[in-house]
């Protein structure tokens, strides 16, 4: 389920790294771990710009580690992912 206060599609695939409760905190510090980005920055790839953030869209450097490292460790996630599309309700 999208959090409101959190801007798809960085916030979607940033809780896919959130174990299997897709706890937001477990996600931000995995995705910080794989990317080698600040845990700050993670968490405002999911912010409008207006408040720092990237509008919700994950650089595309970060999107390929992220991939690699899902497609390694099993985790569901797809290129469609990282795309502004709706998803379903988690």
């Amino acid at each position: 389920m999208q959090d409101t206060r959190y801007l798809a599609p960085a916030h979607h695939v940033i809780r896919k790294f959130g174990g299997p409760d897709g706890k937001l905190s477990i996600g931000i510090k995995l995705v910080a771990q794989v990317t080698g980005a600040n845990p700050t920055t993670v968490y405002r790839w999911m912010l409008p710009r207006e408040r720092g953030g990237t509008d919700g869209l994950i650089p595309v450097r970060q999107q390929k580690k992220l991939f690699e490292y899902a497609t390694e460790n099993h985790l569901p996630l797809a290129s469609a992912d990282f795309f502004d599309v709706a998803h379903e309700a988690a």
